[in-house]
């Protein structure tokens, strides 16, 4: 997913880009049903705002999600 939403900024604001590098970006947390439509993710957002949506998100980053000691650093 990370890789994605890189790929969007690069395309929207590209030429304010020098260096772009994109490591580890393979997905490793919860997979199955993870991913949704992006007009799923913009229903979600009107309804829940950003904070909750991307609390949603990306807990699903890591592998033991909201226990992550990285993802409480965030």
């Amino acid at each position: 997913m990370s890789r994605i939403i890189v790929q969007e900024i690069a395309k929207l604001v590209g030429d304010k880009i020098i260096k772009l590098v994109c490591y580890g970006t393979r997905p490793r947390g919860n997979i199955p049903g993870r991913f949704e439509t992006i007009d799923q993710s913009r229903e979600k957002l009107k309804i829940n705002r950003l904070k909750t949506t991307a609390h949603r998100i990306v807990r699903t980053w890591f592998i033991e999600e909201e226990k992550s000691q990285i993802f409480l650093s965030l």
